[in-house]
């Protein structure tokens, strides 16, 4: 990596965490905390609207380090649930039907509603961005910057509900392989969360600091 590509890395990173200090800053996310403390957290999490997602669990708990894996065992989640209730359990998991194609990792051609279908999606490449990090898994890793190109290509980044889903990975291919698409995507995400308020919401906070975690330590994502 050359020496501008790690001063942009740390740039964003601060960037990240910056906009995302408002709304966190008091909150297990940005701050130690004890297990029941974090607990809490999760089991308690919304957004400003008082709104709870299916996500919301498995994302915090991989975020606070809290394995709540069992939560899911008797039922079956949908793909970006699953994905990160994996992620956060530490289990190294692909579907082969995601690994082995091109383009969407999941559904290509179920897009309706778009909004769901794009948040799903993105959620489903920054889970799976991670664990293959995480796992040193480089077939997966490829996947994972076909699938973002992919994206880049053909759906546009203000196309979902202004959650900036796999912001990191954008990110990540940018500083990687010199992309200058995939960081004006990453920018409209960051820029639509904002929006509204000057601040991200709740729930885009998070995302933004997970990113921000990813960007800290690409080997581990």
């Amino acid at each position: 990596m050359n020496q501008g590509s790690a001063s942009e890395r740390v740039r964003w990173i601060e960037r990240l965490r910056l906009v995302s200090a408002p709304v966190l800053g008091s909150t297990p996310i940005m701050q130690g905390a004890s297990d029941e403390a974090k607990a809490a957290f999760i089991d308690s999490f919304s957004d400003e609207a008082g709104h709870r997602r299916r996500i919301d669990a498995p994302l915090l708990s991989w975020m606070l380090g809290v394995n709540r894996r069992a939560l899911i065992l008797n039922r079956t989640p949908p793909p970006d649930e699953e994905t990160w209730w994996r992620l956060a359990a530490g289990e190294a998991w692909v579907p082969p039907a995601w690994l082995h194609k091109r383009g969407a990792l999941t559904s290509e051609g179920v897009r309706a509603p778009i909004e769901a279908w794009t948040q799903t999606e993105l959620s489903v490449l920054d889970g799976l961005w991670r664990i293959a990090h995480r796992d040193g898994n480089g077939l997966l890793t490829e996947r994972c910057l076909e699938a973002s190109a992919w994206f880049i290509a053909e759906v546009q980044p203000d196309n979902a509900t202004g959650h900036p889903w796999g912001i990191g990975v954008f990110l990540e291919r940018w500083l990687r392989l010199g992309d200058v698409d995939a960081r004006m995507y990453a920018e409209v995400q960051l820029n639509n969360c904002l929006v509204n308020r000057g601040v991200p919401d709740r729930f885009s906070a998070c995302i933004l600091v997970a990113g921000a975690r990813s960007l800290e330590d690409p080997g581990n994502g």
